[in-house]
């Protein structure tokens, strides 16, 4: 009777920890998938950013579980000072290593030198609403002068404007991969179910939940 229950007992164990156990991802991560996501930077005058993100995990072993990535976050971000508004577009591609721990959690260790940024100019307009009246009204002295006056402003205000741009976002970017490298857990709870990716990805106090689409890749006919 006491052999019987051991037995028993033994299975129930094997049972409960068969289901506990998340199902391991290795292999089915591999390849490029894709994901939308926005968020408020708020600071600096950057306000909020809107990102369609691709990652690719390159596998270096037999079984999928390690290997190469690259990463690439490309968007548009929003500048607004109470004075001047932009929207600019911008691009991010970053790279690193990656592995599977413990089936569902991929830690991966961004290469912070690989980081690219490239963003697109802001384009604030000159007002010459002053300098018209004044030539409407002869003063063309006046109205040169002012036109000349908003050409400068509107110039500096751009070059302001993509300088406070450029920084956030590399700044960013930088704290959520270095926070990644940091806890040595980039998505964790991943669960893969027919080329959807479900999992809680390292950014923020609390995480994100991001849900990734499998990107098929064109075949080779070579």
């Amino acid at each position: 009777m006491n052999k019987t229950l051991s037995v028993i007992l033994s299975l129930l164990i094997i049972m409960v920890s068969s289901c506990s156990s998340p199902k391991d991802v290795s292999g089915e991560i591999c390849g490029a998938w894709q994901s939308e996501w926005k968020e408020n930077i708020g600071e600096n005058d950057v306000e909020d950013i809107r990102v369609k993100e691709q990652i690719g995990f390159i596998p270096s072993n037999e079984n999928g579980s390690a290997g190469d990535f690259v990463q690439i976050f490309e968007g548009e971000v929003d500048f607004d000072d109470w004075t001047y508004e932009q929207a600019l577009d911008f691009t991010l591609y970053v790279a690193g290593k990656w592995n599977v721990e413990d089936n569902d959690k991929v830690v991966m260790r961004y290469d912070l030198d690989s980081i690219e940024l490239a963003c697109g100019k802001s384009n604030v307009k000159a007002d010459y609403t002053e300098a018209a009246i004044d030539l409407l009204t002869g003063d063309v002295g006046s109205a040169l002068v002012g036109g000349l006056m908003q050409e400068s402003i509107t110039d500096e205000a751009n070059k302001k404007i993509d300088k406070a741009v450029k920084q956030q976002l590399l700044k960013y970017f930088k704290e959520m991969f270095r926070q990644m490298n940091i806890d040595k857990e980039g998505f964790t709870d991943v669960v893969i179910t027919d080329d959807i990716m479900e999992c809680e990805v390292n950014h923020g106090i609390f995480g994100r939940t991001a849900v990734y689409d499998r990107i098929n890749m064109p075949e080779n006919d070579n």
